[in-house]
């Protein structure tokens, strides 16, 4: 199992429940405690995107350092 997909995947789903989140409180601002809504969603919002990049840069240095051996290997 790939451990980083995994987290990828999780971490992607909640970010789209947050930018639903974002986008209903947008659609209705009107409502009692959107403000408060808002701000709880995007910081959770922007932690999430911090997350998935870090994930992503793990990645790219997992998979650079699977190719390493075999081109030492040449």
């Amino acid at each position: 199992m790939d451990i980083i997909k995994v987290n990828k995947n999780s971490v992607t789903a909640s970010i789209d429940q947050c930018a639903f989140e974002i986008n209903s409180i947008l659609a209705h601002p009107e409502e009692s405690g959107s403000l408060e809504r808002l701000d709880k969603a995007t910081a959770k919002y922007g932690r999430l995107s911090t997350q998935l990049q870090i994930l992503n840069m793990l990645e790219k240095q997992t998979q650079q350092a699977q190719e390493q051996p075999t081109q030492n290997e040449d």
